[in-house]
């Protein structure tokens, strides 16, 4: 959030855990084994989280991973948003933004349960930032907005003044120069008043381009001029080389010429005590500008000789010796003429002094045509590089916004379960009741699709394995049937998308929830089993029990009776070009094989 730590992602609690505790590694570990596995060793594994995420953040991860076990289920929101902002830290250390974002997100509920806005204002600043890297403007100014808002209630004006210099930038991304200046000077006034010079006159700086794209160039100059004076006594010379070549080149638009000269020439001092070779580079090149707008054109011709060797050494380098050697021996060649002219020799200097003229014509044409090839393959590039963010920004405005139909189809799924189930607990009789249960798996089966698809990075992928499981599992444990029935899963790792997952979901709903209801009574238990067998064309899904099975008279109306709402099966064996079967040996099996499904 800060602009001198080129944007500060990590509470400043980690970075200061790092160091303080790494000397203690060793013994947290030893303290750890003497723990019983329970919650008691919450604290331990954080404290080995902070003193490993700095410096070795694979290792952080799996402390992560222990403190997520132990602390699932808990109803303290605090333990539960650091079980996940932890794994979203390590992987901000490691460098993966994208992997970060989920994790945080998943901890924002539970941090805004806790009541602490300062942790919650730094929780929302990384959401932020991540944002920002990804040019998902919208999104950052949102998480920037809450996170400022936090602070604000938590009384942390530094950390204000950093979100509003965040604010500031992402309005200035998304054109809105108004709103960014004003951010920009509330920054300013904050870190003055708690004496945070240095980024006070970044954010000053930040406000000059401002002024300086609308045209306010007096207005700009005063404010670089104020943020160089401030910055004097400042240590960060990066910063103050590029402010400095900012104002030079806007006094050279000003056509203040020797004050532009001055201001520059301080630019390449400090780059080249410094070692700062991309903006010593970028002084030449202002300091190039400023000699041909003043009219000094062979000034101008070696100014931008040193920026192009700057840029491209080995080229450069060539062509910066010729032209030296050329200019060399052109002002021999005027000394031999003078004296030829004296010593009766004209004619033969005049002709060396006319070959040594040509070959610095064509060195400085060599150096002008190279020169516009270069400007030619930047703008190129420029653009080039402009377009692919507008590319990138709209598909990832696609996915979100995929992603937050998903979120809301589950919650509305979820809505209609929650009324279900309040209906079903007014009904009058038990069929009613029973009926309305059977209604609300279906609609639970259909919200566990749009759950996975939401929280994972396939938008339109549903893994079966995964997505049949918990079906399965969700029905057992609704019935209250775990402790006596054993539940067998034996399923493909199939990935299929939503139109062809949702059928095969809802008929496993139908197979299993009608062998829970008939395959085990009077407390009887025993075995279900379900299989997913992936044969490239047929895909079949199993449901077997052990439980009491069909009397032989029965046989006759098996396939009618057996399947809980058998239309439902009917219905998707159709859509799904299926064929189904029910067997009974020693149990009941519903054999279910379709041929007409899409792969993701």
């Amino acid at each position: 959030m800060m602009p001198a730590a080129r944007t500060i992602l990590l509470l400043p609690v980690l970075l200061v855990a790092a160091s303080a505790y790494a000397s203690r590694t060793d013994s947290l570990i030893a303290a750890l084994g003497k723990l019983p596995d329970d919650r008691s060793r919450l604290p331990v594994l954080r404290e080995l989280f902070r003193a490993q995420v700095m410096r070795a953040p694979d290792s952080a991860l799996q402390w992560a991973a222990g403190y997520a076990r132990l602390a699932r289920g808990t109803e303290d929101p605090a333990i539960e948003s650091l079980s996940h902002s932890q794994f979203g830290h390590a992987w901000l250390v490691k460098g993966h933004h994208a992997r970060a974002l989920p994790y945080f997100l998943r901890a924002l509920p539970a941090q805004e349960r806790t009541g602490n806005d300062e942790d919650l204002g730094f929780l929302l600043g990384n959401i932020g930032e991540i944002h920002k890297q990804q040019r998902n403007w919208s999104a950052a100014r949102a998480a920037f907005l809450r996170s400022h808002t936090a602070f604000a209630r938590a009384g942390s004006v530094m950390w204000m003044a950093g979100s509003s210099q965040s604010l500031a930038e992402v309005y200035q991304a998304l054109g809105m120069s108004d709103s960014a200046e004003v951010w920009y000077a509330r920054a300013v006034d904050v870190m003055e008043q708690v004496g945070a010079g240095d980024h006070a006159q970044e954010a000053r700086m930040g406000r000059a381009g401002i002024l300086l794209e609308r045209g306010e160039e007096e207005k700009a100059l005063d404010l670089y001029r104020q943020a160089m004076h401030l910055k004097s006594n400042s240590n960060d010379d990066l910063v103050k080389c590029m402010g400095f070549i900012a104002m030079g080149r806007l006094l050279t638009r000003l056509e203040r010429y020797a004050e532009a000269d001055t201001v520059l020439m301080h630019a390449l001092r400090i780059a080249a005590a410094s070692g700062f070779d991309t903006e010593r580079s970028d002084a030449h090149l202002a300091h190039s500008e400023l000699l041909a707008a003043a009219g000094d054109p062979q000034g101008a011709l070696d100014a931008l000789r040193t920026h192009l060797a700057w840029k491209d050494s080995l080229f450069n380098q060539r062509n910066s010796a010729l032209i030296a050697e050329a200019q060399e021996r052109f002002e021999s060649g005027r000394k031999d003429a003078e004296l030829a002219r004296q010593q009766a020799q004209l004619q033969r200097r005049s002709l060396v002094l006319y070959t040594l003229i040509a070959i610095g014509a064509l060195g400085l044409m060599a150096g002008i045509v190279l020169y516009r090839a270069y400007r030619q393959r930047k703008r190129m590039a420029e653009t080039l590089a402009q377009q692919n963010a507008v590319v990138e920004h709209a598909l990832g405005q696609k996915e979100l916004l995929l992603r937050e139909l998903h979120h809301r189809v589950k919650n509305n799924m979820q809505t209609v379960g929650s009324l279900l189930r309040l209906q079903s607990r007014s009904a009058p009789d038990a069929a009613t009741r029973e009926a309305l249960n059977e209604a609300l798996m279906r609609v639970k089966s259909l919200s566990l699709v749009h759950q996975g698809l939401y929280r994972d990075d396939a938008l339109t992928t549903v893994r079966m394995d995964d997505y049949l499981g918990r079906i399965a599992e969700g029905l057992v444990r609704s019935h209250g049937m775990e402790q006596r029935v054993l539940l067998s899963l034996d399923l493909a790792p199939a990935k299929l998308d939503v139109d062809s997952a949702v059928p095969l979901g809802l008929v496993l709903n139908e197979l299993l929830t009608n062998a829970l209801k008939h395959a085990f009574p009077a407390e009887r238990s025993g075995t279900i089993h379900v299989v997913l067998h992936d044969k490239e064309e047929l895909l079949v899904l199993e449901v077997a029990d052990d439980g009491i099975g069909y009397a032989p008279e029965e046989n006759g109306a098996a396939t009618a009776t057996l399947v809980s709402g058998s239309a439902i099966v009917a219905t998707f064996a159709e859509a799904l070009r299926a064929e189904w079967s029910v067997t009974q040996d020693q149990g009941t099996t519903v054999r279910f094989a379709a041929r007409n499904f899409s792969r993701a």
